[in-house]
């Protein structure tokens, strides 16, 4: 039975009627395209803004640790002006007392009119009768072999890193000042006067223990180069015979009257070489710690006795 068709009940297609399938699809894709290319845009906008924001948290929380946020006893200023003055003025030498603190039980070498070099690579000869004490310099990488952090030896920088807020330094011919902060100035200083200078944890600053540089846990021996304020041109050494943690082996060395203070990765060395006023040698390093040579402070006198 023939149906009736109502006009307007049919579907007209208005154009593109001569157009293949393949056409019609590319012309779909061509009118969708600036929308994609807008989703696009706005999606990498927004990625590019989410890492801007993370490297500003990041990195505004790294320099926020990176600044010295301690009181120091010695401006920038001061430290090289004392680097500049201070010269061996009377007899060198090297003295040792055992005392305690708090419980923590130490030697205490007093080192007097000596200047200061880092020797890489093997252990100085003990034979040789400008040399009044030895200790090592910087920690290491094991898995490289790298040092960590920056140090200078004659002029020439050898390391990069500021983490670490102390630092000791020399120039040739003068004695070695313990200082606390991370300036260009010093580091410069001691590359153009052909100085040495090594970086390490600072663990007092103008007598105020540095909690947040004690990055090293547990207890173990410890050891310290210290500054007076009181005695600018006397160098301490500190080295425990009892195990502690970084806090109290610092407390002490505030309680001890030591304004400054900078750590050494070493602990306590058996029967540790030092010579005395008169030239003599009054103890030698036991041989275990010839083993392994790395790096050492070495502190000498300008001219043979």
């Amino acid at each position: 039975m023939k149906q009736n068709v109502n006009e307007d009940d049919e579907v007209k297609i208005i154009g593109g009627g001569n157009l293949t399938y393949e056409e019609m699809m590319r012309k779909k894709h061509k009118d969708s395209f600036p929308k994609q290319k807008g989703l696009l845009m706005a999606l990498f906008v927004l990625l590019c803004a989410l890492i801007c924001v993370s490297f500003y948290f990041l990195l505004g929380k790294g320099w926020q640790g990176y600044e010295c946020k301690y009181e120091t006893s010695r401006t920038t200023e001061m430290v090289l002006k004392d680097l500049k003055q201070y010269k061996p003025d009377g007899t060198p030498s090297v003295s040792m007392l055992k005392d305690s603190v708090n419980g923590v039980v130490f030697k205490l070498y007093t080192l007097k009119n000596l200047t200061m070099q880092i020797v890489m690579g093997a252990y100085p000869d003990e034979e040789d009768s400008t040399l009044y004490f030895v200790s090592r310099a910087m920690d290491y990488r094991k898995y490289s072999e790298t040092m960590i952090g920056e140090f200078v030896i004659d002029g020439e920088n050898m390391g990069e890193g500021r983490q670490r807020l102390a630092y000791l330094a020399s120039l040739p011919g003068g004695l070695p000042q313990v200082g606390i902060g991370r300036d260009d100035e010093v580091t410069d200083f001691v590359e153009k006067h052909r100085g040495n200078m090594i970086r390490q944890f600072a663990l007092v600053a103008a007598g105020q223990i540095c909690t947040d540089q004690f990055e090293l846990k547990g207890k173990v021996t410890r050891a310290a180069y210290a500054w007076k304020e009181s005695e600018p041109t006397v160098l301490y050494f500190l080295e425990t015979l009892t195990n502690e943690t970084l806090y109290d082996f610092s407390e002490a060395i505030v309680d001890y009257g030591f304004t400054d203070a900078i750590y050494i990765t070493d602990g306590v060395w058996p029967h540790r070489f030092y010579r005395n006023e008169k030239g003599v040698v009054c103890d030698t390093t036991a041989a275990e710690n010839k083993k392994n040579p790395r790096q050492y402070l070495i502190f000498k006198t300008t001219s043979s006795r």
